[in-house]
């Protein structure tokens, strides 16, 4: 008998050694992998970005695309950052802009040049969130859903969607509403989001270095149906302008991690009246 209780022992001992080595080498979820990518990108003192907004739109019966390139550099603790921004319309160079963003405490500063003249603001840190790149994508990785994995060329791509509520605050995120003056009650605004479908969003994470280096947002689907509430609710007017966005696609690539060229803010941005 005391043989049997010893070996019944023994068979529980390595049963429990099996699942306790199963669990220590359960296999991390998509989600879990990305989410430690991002809060490591999160811990990044500085770095580059160079991010993209491919737009093509229709206004009465024309077809237009305009393009938005930014050049960004981040600084962190306290948070420093530069972005020149250039705008195409129709193939075409629009205007030229450059941002400059400064900490000083609590307080933050932001400096806008067109090229003729500088203006400055004190601004709440999230009133810049475009220009934030690591902060945004920790928000948009955050509200991915169905994530699918590829491995490609060195770069683990994750594809997924963003859904129902999160929607509203990633697109707003986006910046590509900043643009729009829809003329809209904030009662009206509130559901302008419904019933939009998904989001489609993709993240390529490097495999040496563990940091996200490139995500692609495609927003047309969800900016057309926007428009199409926004010129029903305005009546005939709008119908007479036919404004349509068609496609919206975003794209932001990192790089030089910790290694990010530093800057000044130039005497006449610092000097220029609020």
């Amino acid at each position: 008998m005391k043989r049997a209780n010893r070996l019944t022992a023994l068979l529980l001992s390595g049963v429990m050694v099996l699942g306790l080595a199963g669990c220590g080498s359960k296999e991390k979820q998509p989600g879990e992998v990305l989410g430690e990518a991002v809060a490591k990108l999160a811990q990044v003192k500085n770095l580059e970005a160079e991010s993209t907004m491919e737009m093509e739109m229709s206004l009465m019966g024309e077809t237009m695309t305009m393009n938005m390139d930014m050049d960004m550099v981040t600084f962190n603790n306290p948070t420093k950052m530069r972005c020149d921004m250039d705008l195409s319309l129709i193939g075409q160079s629009a205007g030229k802009m450059t941002y400059y963003v400064q900490q000083d405490g609590d307080k933050y500063t932001m400096y806008l040049s067109d090229g003729q003249q500088w203006i400055s603001e004190d601004v709440e840190l999230g009133d810049v969130a475009q220009f934030d790149a690591q902060q945004n994508i920790d928000l948009y990785s955050e509200n991915m859903e169905n994530l699918t994995v590829t491995e490609e060329d060195g770069k683990t791509r994750y594809d997924g969607v963003i859904k129902g509520a999160a929607i509203e605050e990633v697109v707003k995120a986006s910046g590509a509403l900043d643009s729009m003056d829809t003329g809209l009650d904030p009662e009206m605004l509130k559901g302008m989001f419904d019933g939009l479908g998904d989001l489609p969003i993709s993240v390529w994470v490097d495999s040496k270095s563990g940091y996200p280096v490139h995500y692609r947002m495609d927003m047309s689907n969800i900016m057309t149906g926007m428009m199409e509430k926004i010129m029903s609710s305005m009546g005939d007017q709008a119908a007479d302008l036919g404004l349509n966005i068609s496609k919206l696609v975003i794209e932001v690539k990192y790089s030089n991690f910790n290694e990010a060229a530093d800057f000044e803010i130039p005497a006449e941005a610092l000097n220029a009246a609020a």
